[in-house]
């Protein structure tokens, strides 16, 4: 029986700026003017997209896409397969659990401890009005 694996790949664009203590997983893209300040931890295969900011202390889990223009502040924690879109912001020390869509333009200023969409600003659960 053959071994199934994946070469996984780290692609970091010139333009980007990455504090010298960073960890950064395989399979990782962290594209054009993102910035990835001190003490903070990315995992694999995850997308840092065009001016995102990533502060300090920050811990971003396996497989976390940040669109263009995402901010973090310092102390984040974003759990696995969590999604956060374009122009959103993260306040400090707040933790996001695995499983979360945050939509774009959105302000996340608490923990999210359940997986799902949230919106707005602030963010508060996606909820589909079936009445209509």
């Amino acid at each position: 029986m053959e071994d199934n694996y994946v070469n996984w790949y780290t692609a970091i664009h010139p333009s980007s700026v990455i504090a010298s203590d960073v960890v950064i997983g395989e399979g990782t893209a962290i594209m054009a003017n993102a910035v990835i300040n001190t003490k903070s931890l990315i995992g694999k295969g995850v997308i840092i997209n065009t001016s995102a900011s990533v502060d300090h202390g920050n811990i971003i889990s396996d497989f976390v896409h940040l669109s263009p223009g995402v901010h973090l502040g310092g102390d984040v924690m974003v759990g696995t397969k969590t999604w956060i879109g374009i122009g959103s912001t993260v306040s400090n020390n707040v933790i996001i659990c695995a499983d979360v869509i945050v939509g774009a333009g959105s302000l996340v200023l608490k923990n999210i401890s359940l997986g799902g969409t949230y919106v707005g600003v602030p963010v508060k659960p996606f909820v589909v009005d079936e009445s209509r």
